[in-house]
């Protein structure tokens, strides 16, 4: 710390400065009363904040598949898991009370909606879809999709899909029996 009169540096604890004899300002004193423990408690806890803080993101952002907060949530990220033909991460998002109540088993699922994906891919030269406002009523809503294939001779699909969805454990699923799940079974 240094005089604000004339600059001369001023030790800690001093009240007058050695040079010039002008009172160290009281908000002066203070920046430099910090003991080196205080000041480390202050850095520690610093430390854990920024970590909590950090953890909260990460959590936040790193969501286990299908755990999904809304129904639209769920519905995007099947579509683009459809999109990108991933459909491990499909099986993820379809509810698993009604894969439990109809024996079905996960392997299955994939083989399945693998089948699915193969078919759309088949056709479609390029597959758009837009996700719209959710109607939820008791734990369950439905969302309108509209989706649109072109097929490889330029021609333009449009259909609009009305994706189920349920909410089971606070987490957001595709209602199996929308997709018609029972048809995979062996």
């Amino acid at each position: 710390m240094y005089c604000s009169s004339c600059g001369k540096k001023i030790e800690p604890g001093e009240r007058f400065c050695s040079e010039c004899g002008k009172p160290v300002k009281e908000a002066e004193v203070r920046k430099k009363t910090f003991s080196p423990t205080a000041l480390k408690s202050i850095v520690i806890l610093g430390i854990v904040l920024v970590a909590i803080i950090v953890l909260v993101a990460v959590l936040s952002v790193i969501r286990t598949p299908g755990a999904y907060s809304s129904p639209e949530a769920v519905a995007e990220a099947f579509y683009k898991a459809l999109d990108r033909e991933d459909a491990a991460f499909m099986a993820n998002l379809i509810d698993p009370y009604y894969l439990e109540e109809n024996s079905i088993e996960k392997e299955e699922l994939k083989r399945g909606l693998s089948h699915i994906i193969e078919v759309t891919k088949l056709f479609a030269k390029r597959f758009d879809y837009e996700i719209g406002e959710p109607t939820v009523y008791n734990g369950e809503a439905e969302i309108e999709v509209t989706v649109s294939i072109e097929y490889g001779d330029g021609e333009i699909y449009t259909d609009t899909d009305n994706v189920e969805t349920v909410k089971r454990d606070n987490k957001w699923y595709i209602e199996g029996e929308w997709l018609e799940l029972e048809s995979i079974q062996s």
